[in-house]
């Protein structure tokens, strides 16, 4: 069962158990996830609400292990609205303009880091792949914004041309590309033609050029594979194997520097290939090796080089004499690295060679005590690796593999046991060898969700409010405001902020809706609150308190209790008055 159903189920507000940060973590991953994808369509089509919600949310306590890319990823959205801004006050032509843009587009990369790092440790998959395909989406379109200004920007209009023939969507690596340069006008001479990677700005080539009257000839190579790989810029290139360039123009005119830009793609390749490999005695390997294509490979053992390969679509079978390369006792490491072409990008895999025969396994430990008290769902298992080797594990958790690779000395391997109060979780943990699997553990833990356990009793402290409430309607229907005091209180699990529970409280009483999941505190408001018929001073005065909710649940810069309470005694004045 889905997290957010289990909470709407048990009549929990979701906004209790997930934004509001507790016991000095962040807000669930999906949260913050949702949080960024709100911005980046608002970015996306420049829309104002992504800067002030980026605004809020940089200073904002981050999930465990995150801090630093949540930073980055909250200021790069900033950036960008900084340069977009700035795009209306420049001179067309101004060179300094390239590098604030491109600075900004390669900034963006630490949003899509920061989403796929909320994806993994978020505890609805589905949902949190749908919402990095929106995240992903929203940052190509932000991208496509800023080239555009890139060539509109660094193109001076009447004075300078520039352009590729032929004119593709996409080159591949090697060829040979026209590029041409009109100068109009008196006094404009071209200083240098020069191409980088974009939005990186690495420079990969500065070819001569011959000028005839008022055009300029160059002649430009797509980088090739191995060229990327000596610029050390082959890990630029994405998951769909396309890389962007930008083809530059220095020019002066009457005594000005002036630059133009045109960006342009090229298509790549990553070889996607498998390795297994096992130790069949005297020194003896069997390699086996998947490879989607022919490539030109090299293999390596222990770190040694020991063979040049050929690879052909298919599986691979090797046999390979390491007695010279391993020193007893000592683990195997077979490495294969695909080499650079024309178009191919380099890539390496690595693994251990298992053993023939069943593995130890007696020198494979694993710390996992019961009951354990996790507040996130999430837990530790820690796996031990006594043999003075690597090996090879596969760890089962509620039936699911969590992981599966080496295991050299230790690590702890996480878990999700679900977001119920309590739970059994199963947990095996085999070693791999020549001729199979053995199991070195198996067993089960009691996993106590604290969180799960603070909402059940929160959703039947609820259900009795309501309750009680509902006969006190029946039996006096007239709506009456009722004034805090010391049992009036607001108050609810899971809530850090004091200033949002005064809010919420204030919503209770004026019987307005509570915010849903899926909704910020201003949506919520823009929805529910502002077509209501309150008093205009009644929803000024609630939207002030709610400003003072956003900015003690996001920023660092918190709201002093008094301030709040202020508004909000004023809210419930406005509404007796």
């Amino acid at each position: 069962m889905k997290t957010w159903l289990l909470l709407l189920l048990i009549g929990i507000p979701v906004i209790t158990a997930t934004p509001v940060y507790t016991r000095g973590e962040g807000a669930g991953c999906l949260y913050y996830l949702v949080l960024l994808d709100k911005a980046v369509s608002s970015a996306a089509t420049l829309d104002p609400a992504g800067r002030t919600l980026a605004e809020a949310v940089a200073g904002a306590p981050a999930p465990t292990g995150l801090t630093g890319l949540h930073r980055d990823a909250w200021l790069a959205i900033l950036g960008y609205y900084r340069v977009v801004e700035e795009a209306s006050e420049t001179a067309p032509g101004d060179p300094a303009a390239q590098y604030r843009i491109a600075e900004a587009a390669d900034a963006l990369g630490s949003v899509l880091e920061y989403a796929e790092r909320l994806s993994k440790c978020s505890r609805d998959p589905g949902a949190a792949g749908l919402t990095l395909k929106r995240v992903e989406a929203g940052v190509s379109s932000m991208r496509s914004i800023l080239e555009d200004l890139a060539e509109n920007l660094t193109a001076w209009s009447g004075i300078l041309e520039a352009g590729l023939q032929p004119a593709l969507d996409a080159y591949t690596p090697g060829m040979e590309v026209h590029a041409w340069v009109k100068t109009l006008g008196e006094g404009v001479s071209v200083s240098s033609i020069k191409l980088y990677t974009w939005p990186s700005l690495v420079l990969m080539d500065a070819p001569g050029y011959t000028c005839r009257g008022s055009y300029c000839y160059s002649v430009i190579e797509i980088p090739d594979a191995g060229r990327l790989a000596s610029k050390g810029v082959a890990g630029l290139v994405g998951a769909g194997g396309i890389l962007e360039f930008a083809f530059t123009v220095d020019a002066e005119v009457n005594g000005s520097r002036v630059k133009a830009v045109k960006l342009f793609k090229a298509v790549y390749r990553h070889p996607a290939i498998t390795v297994e490999a096992s130790l069949l005695g005297a020194g003896l390997l069997n390699v086996s090796i998947y490879s989607d294509a022919a490539y030109n490979a090299s293999l390596s053992v222990n770190g040694e080089h020991a063979l040049n390969l050929s690879l052909k679509p298919g599986v691979n079978i090797l046999l390979v004499n390491a007695s010279s390369k391993q020193a007893v006792g000592q683990a195997v490491r077979v490495e294969v690295c695909v080499e650079p072409g024309v178009d191919t990008l380099p890539a390496c895999r690595a693994v251990y060679a298992s053993t023939q025969g069943a593995p130890s396994g007696i020198g494979v430990s694993v710390e996992a005590p019961s009951p354990v008290f996790t507040w996130t769902g999430t837990l530790g298992i820690h796996v031990v690796n006594h043999e003075g080797r690597p090996v090879n594990i596969t760890v089962y958790a509620g039936g699911s593999m969590v992981y599966s690779g080496p295991l050299e000395a230790s690590m702890v391997i996480e878990a999700w046991a679900g977001p119920l109060p309590a739970t059994w979780l199963s947990i095996e943990v085999a070693v791999q060898g020549g001729s199979g699997a053995v199991t070195v553990y198996k067993g089960s833990l009691l996993v106590v969700n604290t969180a799960s356990l603070t909402a059940v009793a929160a959703a039947l402290t609820a259900a009795v409010a309501v309750a009680r409430r509902s006969l006190a309607t029946v039996l006096q229907p007239q709506f009456r405001i009722r004034r805090p005091g010391a049992r009036g209180r607001p108050r609810g699990p899971g809530f850090a902020s004091r200033i949002a529970l005064l809010y919420y409280d204030a919503l209770s009483r004026l019987g307005v809706r509570e915010p849903r999941p899926h909704e910020t505190l201003r949506e919520h408001y823009s929805a529910s609150v502002e077509p209501a018929g309150f008093r205009e001073r009644v929803k000024e005065l609630l939207r002030r308190l709610m400003h003072l909710a956003e900015r003690d649940l996001y920023s660092a810069r918190k709201v002093e209790p008094g301030e709040a309470g202020e508004v909000y005694r004023g809210v419930l004045d406005a509404v007796e008055d």
